[in-house]
């Protein structure tokens, strides 16, 4: 009795279509990492390490979403005096542009 192999040649390219949308999926969902935080959240967590590491001084902080991730603009007396981006639940200083 000959075998259809046809069929289980197209169950198997869907079953690699599916493992691979999925694998897809995930390493999309993924790229933005971590949890979302709120701006307020993330300009007090600016405040905090420009007064962890710098001193508690009078400053202020902006925050701007770029969608792959979130900078802190620290502010004295209304000139830049640091630049954190947030991404993946981390915060990094930026050179000056």
């Amino acid at each position: 009795m000959p075998r259809d192999f046809s069929r289980l040649s197209t169950l198997k390219d869907y079953v690699i279509i599916a493992l691979l949308a999925v694998l897809v999926f995930n390493l999309f969902a993924h790229m933005g990492g971590g949890e979302a935080v709120s701006e307020e959240q993330l300009r007090r967590l600016g405040l905090e390490y420009y007064a962890a590491r710098y001193g508690n001084a009078a400053v202020e902080a902006q925050v701007r979403n770029f969608g792959c991730h979130q900078e802190i603009f620290i502010l004295k007396d209304g000139q830049l005096v640091l630049r954190l981006a947030y991404r993946r639940g981390e915060l990094y200083e930026l050179p000056e542009v």
